[in-house]
Order: structure tokens, then C-alpha cells, then sequence
């Protein structure tokens, strides 16, 4: 199990450095974070409970590893905590449900298909490539997919 106060420190570390690499760039970090302190409609124990659900949901273990430690200071709860994991937990869930159908893949005979009408354009690079590289799980040829 991943120690999270040393992981937390080593960034703390890190991030110093890179600070003084990049310190506009860092400025700008700290400036998005700020933000919500300006209006303050949430409440820093909600932002923090909510940082840590899309800290989990995009997996990042040094978000994980600050937005817990501040949800703890903001006031938050081990229950408050845990519901909000469980929101995270839900959306990759939703997430995964949602991509499934969207893929439209179904078994005919014993070729795989993908239903053409759920390919979006922007997404047309990405697939030709993965086609020609015969990565896909669904076997589609661009010829059905695209038209």
C-alpha cells in the first residue's frame, strides 16, 4: 500500500522544482485552485470532496494523495469521504456502461461488428489507425464504420 503522506511530500518536492522550471506555468495551477475560494458557494470541504471524485475517476494518484489530505482538513468526514468515492465509483461505472453501448458491438455469426451509426468524425483519425494496426477488439472495416 502506497504511503500517501510520503508520496504527498516527494510531490511537494517535485513540484518545487518544476515551480522554478515553470513558474508562470505553476502560477496558473495555483490560480484554477483558487478560484472557487473567490465565490465560495461550495465550501471548501465540498470542492475538496469533489477534487477527490475526479481525482479517483482520472486516476492520479498525487490529486488523490493532496485532495484527500485536504478534504480531511477542510472538515470532511470518513463518511463524507467514502460517499464521495462512491460518486467516483458510480460515474467510472456509468462510464464504462455508457462505452459499452456505444460501441454497439454484437456477435454475428463469428465476426464482431460495430454499428456505424455511433463512430463519431472527430474520432475517425483514431480509429483508422487502430484498424490498421489491428488493435480494435471489434473487427469493423472503415468501409462499413465510415460510410
Amino acid at each position: 500500500m502506497l504511503d500517501w503522506n510520503n508520496y504527498r511530500s516527494e510531490l511537494m518536492q517535485r513540484l518545487g522544482e518544476l515551480g522554478k522550471l515553470t513558474p508562470e506555468t505553476m502560477k496558473g495551477v495555483v490560480a484554477l485552485g483558487n478560484a472557487g475560494n473567490k465565490t465560495d458557494l461550495l465550501g471548501a470541504k465540498v470542492r475538496e470532496l469533489i477534487a477527490l471524485a475526479c481525482a479517483v475517476t482520472t486516476r492520479c494518484d498525487g490529486c488523490i494523495a493532496f485532495h484527500a489530505d485536504a478534504a480531511v482538513k477542510a472538515g470532511a468526514t470518513d463518511a463524507e469521504i467514502a460517499e464521495a468515492l462512491g460518486v467516483a465509483i458510480n460515474l467510472n461505472a456509468g462510464a464504462a456502461v455508457i462505452h459499452s453501448a456505444r460501441t454497439g458491438c454484437r456477435r454475428s455469426g463469428t465476426r464482431l461488428s460495430i454499428n456505424k451509426f455511433h463512430v463519431k468524425r472527430a474520432l475517425l483519425p483514431f480509429f483508422y489507425v487502430r484498424n490498421s494496426l489491428s488493435i480494435h477488439r471489434c473487427r469493423f472495416h472503415t468501409r462499413y464504420a465510415f460510410n
